[in-house]
């Protein structure tokens, strides 16, 4: 979720390397204040809260002899497709996050950290602050993996409306300019969402420079979607894990009359149900039981799953709607298309094994009330009394000829 995200153990190297353009051009170490610990604030995310990012940009540039391309160590910053944070614990102001990081080669790594950004204790990096910070308050950022010793105190400089996830947000700005222990200098540019505390969006950049040699690179990254704004979602880090007996559920019963229960995925993915306002207008002769929902994932899936949509029996009535006529339909791009569907009377859902997502809504037909069927009735008998007539008059004439 943060710079510390999964590829720590590349950026650990990362030191190393920084040694090696440092040997190469030398200059004199720097020293960097560590922080005083200092009270303040609280933890604004709960358990299963988690947010998705993309990287922005990676570039780098060097003129040091052999160091003129990306060592590997940092290459690996630009070969990241994406990776998300989800919320393991929250004890006190203590947080333990789950990170996934995910590869332009279709690799993954995953890896847990801990820590309180009001205390300064653990090391959750850099992708929490605390919650509904203002100007001139402080809290901590851990950048060891940066090669920065201990927690550094951070401070909002300003608060501002910022687009993150689809949304406008207030966002506290923090900036850290901050010297490498041994050479060189790093600028540190985050924005984190003021009501959670999440970060939203980073720029780290380094830069050494002695004569005419110098290096420098920088890496930037976005927030794109989270569950702690915007519609109901489910992440699934590791489609491995998902199963019969380990499946994932993502409940939207309460904003979209949805559920969907997932017992198999092919790749790992962030999954949102919403109402969908511009979906098509029901075929003829059917009617919309509830909105049509937009299930939606942040990669192309195939999948194994049961999609439930529930619906209100006295809507039912008041529509002249049966429940045996209730059927759940998916948009192929060109009509609804019925798919086998159970109705449960009981607890007023009905359910359909799907393997994919889509549009999907839940129809059912009216039947003729009793008003209805008064005018029919009222056409039918005289139709039948003049075609009776007619018979009978034409009968009474072939009567007649014969006589």
């Amino acid at each position: 979720m943060s710079t510390n995200f999964n590829f720590k153990y590349a950026i650990v190297r990362l030191v190393g390397v920084m040694g090696l353009i440092l040997l190469l051009v030398g200059t004199l170490p720097l020293s960097s204040p560590l922080a005083q610990a200092q009270e303040g604030g609280s933890i604004g995310v709960e358990v299963g809260d988690w947010a998705n990012y993309s990287i922005t940009s990676f570039s780098y540039e060097s003129n040091v002899p052999g160091l003129e391309e990306p060592p590997v160590e940092l290459a690996v910053l630009a070969s990241i497709e994406w990776f998300i944070g989800e919320v393991m614990e929250v004890s006190g102001n203590s947080v333990t996050m789950q990170a996934g990081t995910y590869y332009d080669d279709g690799t993954n790594q995953f890896e847990t950290i801990t820590g309180n950004p009001v205390a300064g204790t653990g090391n959750l990096s850099d992708s929490l602050a605390p919650e509904n910070l203002s100007l001139g308050d402080q809290f901590y950022i851990w950048l060891e993996e940066w090669g920065l010793p201990g927690p550094q105190l951070a401070t909002v400089s300003e608060t501002t409306s910022r687009a993150y996830a689809g949304e406008t947000r207030q966002a506290n700005h923090v900036i850290l300019n901050l010297p490498h222990p041994d050479r060189g200098d790093f600028s540190f540019d985050y924005y984190y969402d003021k009501e959670t505390g999440i970060v939203c969006e980073w720029v780290t950049v380094f830069s050494h420079e002695v004569e005419s040699y110098y290096t420098s690179f920088s890496w930037s990254g976005v927030i794109t979607e989270t569950n702690l704004w915007g519609p109901d979602s489910v992440v699934i880090p590791d489609p491995e894990v998902v199963s019969d007996t380990t499946p994932v559920t993502l409940d939207a019963v309460e904003t979209a009359s949805a559920m969907v229960v997932i017992f198999n995925i092919s790749d790992s993915c962030v999954i949102k149900i919403e109402q969908a306002t511009d979906a098509p207008p029901p075929p003829s002769g059917a009617v919309d039981v509830v909105n049509s929902v937009f299930i939606n994932t942040s990669e192309m899936v195939t999948t194994r799953a049961v999609l439930r949509l529930s619906y209100d029996p006295e809507a039912l009535a008041e529509q002249g709607i049966t429940e045996s006529s209730l059927v759940i339909h998916y948009w192929d791009s060109t009509e609804w298309v019925p798919v086998e569907s159970q109705v449960n009377t009981d607890e007023h859902y009905v359910s359909a094994d799907i393997e994919h997502f889509s549009y999907w809504t839940l129809l059912g037909e009216t039947t003729p009330t009793e008003e209805e069927g008064v005018p029919i009735v009222w056409i039918i008998v005289p139709v039948v009394c003049v075609v009776i007539a007619v018979l009978a008059l034409l009968y009474l004439r072939r009567q007649r000829s014969k006589v």
